[in-house]
């Protein structure tokens, strides 16, 4: 069986609580403007708190909306180019189809023959000349 000792509780100044139970209002009056003191100060560090992390969360989601908007810009920019692009590579090969069209061989030689009235000089009358 274990045996309990009830110790008689005191308060700072090793005055028995019963004491200050005797005079509450005495007691209540002295510290009531120091609590009252602390607890302002504590509700304005709060709310100080408060409207600092307020502050930063607004500001953070500005950032957030902002980024959002700068990324979908961009990206329709990106796509704007990318069409641009893909435009540009098929003129390109548009374009080389056409010049290997009009400089093929017997194009040429069909042009030279009709509007020049030239032709392919027999064997016998081409002369090489050496240096």
């Amino acid at each position: 069986m274990t045996a309990y000792v009830r110790l008689p509780l005191v308060d700072k100044r090793s005055r028995p609580v019963a004491e200050l139970s005797a005079r509450p209002k005495a007691a209540m009056q002295r510290w009531l403007p120091q609590v009252q003191a602390l607890a302002q100060v504590m509700v304005n560090r709060q709310l100080l708190v408060t409207m600092v992390l307020l502050a930063a969360l607004v500001s953070s989601a500005l950032a957030v909306v902002y980024a959002n908007h700068l990324n979908r810009s961009l990206f329709i920019e990106l796509q704007t180019l990318q069409a641009q692009r893909d435009a540009y590579q098929i003129e390109w090969s548009q374009l080389l189809l056409e010049q290997s069209a009009w400089s093929a061989l017997s194009r040429i030689e069909k042009l030279a023959a009709s509007d020049l009235a030239l032709k392919v000089p027999d064997p016998q009358d081409v002369v090489i000349v050496k240096k």
